[in-house]
């Protein structure tokens, strides 16, 4: 697991949740690891091309949310770089 995600919340997250934040990010990852497990159950069973897809269709939704959002994220990060 990259270093860099930890550090973001070690350096974003208030002093007195900083170890609730990181169990969060633990988990998060777990979640994320078993969608990805789920979602490969699906490759027999629907089509090539509707598989890869959605692996640029959420993606780009995803990315397209975080984008107008940056401006408010940005505020919450108080000049964390």
């Amino acid at each position: 697991m990259p270093p860099v995600g930890k550090s973001m919340v070690t350096k974003l997250a208030p002093a007195r949740y900083v170890s609730l934040l990181i169990g969060i990010w633990y988990l998060s990852n777990a979640v994320a690891n078993k969608l990805a497990g789920v979602y490969s159950g699906y490759f027999q069973k629907i089509s090539n091309e509707q598989f890869f897809l959605w692996l640029v269709i959420v993606p780009l939704a995803v990315s397209g949310v975080l984008m107008l959002s940056m401006k408010k994220i940005k505020a919450w990060m108080h000049g964390v770089h």
